[in-house]
């Protein structure tokens, strides 16, 4: 039976296990609850929860963390002293899922399932009109805006086991399929960095441009760039599918070939050029055209005469070097004026040592054996031809035989020669030696002067026959006189 007294205990104790349950003082037990709604766990020293739960430690679970808001967001602060330092984001309006790091955004999840690094949207590619106009990219990554050398890089890293060398590939490739068949198989293309051994150490890697599955264009670690081979031997290699396919094709606004370099045609020779000029009019043709000046490439300088403004040159390969050489140079040969820069063509090849051959100057003229054509051929050596046509530019001396023509007697002629020493109408053998002797004209004057030989031979052989028929008359008189 229950008397008063024990009916007050019960009561007593009643109340104060109502009070301990009100508030759970810190008295060594980690836990606190200052009746405000926040409760705190701590580590065995007095503190003050300000948060709705605070604890002062690490969190265990081993099912769902789970948070649920009735607001348009749901966070999560990482602090440091008070200070926020890290936050995730959950935004219930716009979808989107972010991360905020150290004062910036530095990852965000779009609706869409679009995802930005170092951003806080996403941008298009090209805000106006465009091939791209008003697409988002499925990934975006904002570098930031420092100024420091090679301070914005975005790295992928492969770790190896050593610096020897093995096979390594590390790469990015695009797809345009689900592989849902093999037929699609080749509708990719990326970037694969590799180095295989034993051909390369992993430290010298050649960059490989793979499209339709195949590796289409490779850059080595000594800087060759190569085109349909993964072993390119020069800074630019080429090499075409098959002899009937060109390595080179340079092609019009238009689409239609200008020029075509094949490294090996069908019948075995090598390094053939092909040019096109897809037109009705005459004049349109080819052109490979090199230019040249002084300066640099952004402020160009006038050339000078003696420049040589480029060449086309044959080399042969003798076992070990290419050696020896022809070319065809073209030299700046006179003064320069606006839009004319006087240009020679030099013919160049030798034996032992290469020697200018011929040259054509800016004015036509063409020199063989010299540098300086002053006729329109020029030739300074011998000369052996089975024929040669000169035109004339002065008249054939068929006039001699005219009756109005002024024969000089030989009288005339030999006072000519005592007072000149060579024949009237001929250059002196000085003026020959010093200008040359004009052919045409040459051979002009020595008809000349055989016609009028032959004017003085007749003229002869009538004072002969004169003086015969006289001696003939003088001895029918002697005849007559002796009888």
């Amino acid at each position: 039976m229950f008397t008063a007294k024990s009916l007050f205990i019960t009561c007593l104790l009643f109340f104060f296990s109502l009070s301990s349950f009100a508030q759970w003082p810190y008295s060594g037990n980690h836990i606190y609850n200052d009746n405000t709604l926040n409760v705190g766990i701590g580590n065995g020293t007095a503190f003050t929860p300000s948060e709705k739960l605070t604890v002062l430690g690490n969190i265990l679970t081993t099912n769902n963390f789970i948070l649920d808001g009735s607001g348009t967001q749901n966070q999560i602060y990482f602090k440091q002293s008070g200070n926020i330092k890290t936050q995730l984001t959950s935004n219930f309006t716009d979808g989107t899922f972010s991360l905020f790091h150290q004062g910036s955004n530095k990852f965000i999840i779009e609706q869409a399932g679009n995802i930005g690094f170092g951003t806080s949207a996403l941008q298009p590619i090209v805000s106006g009109a465009g091939l791209f106009s008003g697409q988002k990219p499925r990934m975006e990554v904002v570098t930031g805006y420092s100024t420091g050398a090679y301070s914005d890089l975005f790295t992928i890293r492969h770790y190896a086991t050593g610096p020897t060398a093995e096979t390594r590939q590390l790469g990015m490739i695009l797809k345009l399929s689900g592989e849902q068949s093999t037929t699609e198989s080749d509708k990719m293309g990326g970037l694969v960095l590799e180095s295989l051994a034993p051909l390369t150490y992993s430290n010298q890697p050649n960059l490989n441009f793979v499209i339709g599955n195949q590796k289409r264009m490779t850059l080595t670690f000594n800087g060759n760039f190569g085109v349909g081979t993964e072993n390119p031997l020069t800074k630019f290699s080429v090499v075409s599918a098959g002899s009937s396919t060109p390595s080179l094709l340079w092609q019009s606004s238009a689409g239609a070939p200008v020029a075509s370099f094949f490294g090996e045609n069908s019948a075995g020779n090598a390094d053939m050029i092909n040019g096109f000029a897809s037109s009705a009019s005459s004049s349109a043709r080819p052109v490979y055209m090199i230019r040249r000046s002084r300066g640099t490439l952004s402020s160009p300088q006038a050339v000078q005469t003696g420049d040589y403004l480029g060449a086309l040159i044959g080399s042969g390969y003798d076992g070990a070097n290419f050696a020896n050489r022809a070319d065809i140079s073209f030299i700046v040969d006179g003064a320069i004026s606006p839009n004319y820069v006087p240009t020679a063509i030099s013919f160049s090849n030798g034996d032992v040592t290469r020697v200018e051959r011929m040259r054509i100057s800016s004015n036509g003229k063409v020199g063989i054996g010299t540098q300086s054509p002053d006729e329109m051929l020029t030739v300074n050596g011998k000369v052996h031809t089975k024929e040669v046509k000169v035109d004339l530019n002065i008249p054939a001396p068929d006039y001699v035989f005219k009756a109005s023509y002024k024969l000089r007697t030989l009288e005339e002629v030999n006072k000519y020669i005592q007072s000149n020493g060579h024949l009237p109408d001929v250059p002196s053998a000085q003026t020959m030696e010093q200008n040359g002797v004009n052919i045409g004209e040459m051979n002009m004057q020595l008809l000349k002067k055989v016609e009028e030989l032959t004017l003085y031979l007749i003229e002869e052989q009538k004072k002969r026959h004169e003086l015969e028929n006289r001696l003939k008359k003088m001895e029918l008189k002697l005849k007559k006189s002796s009888r």
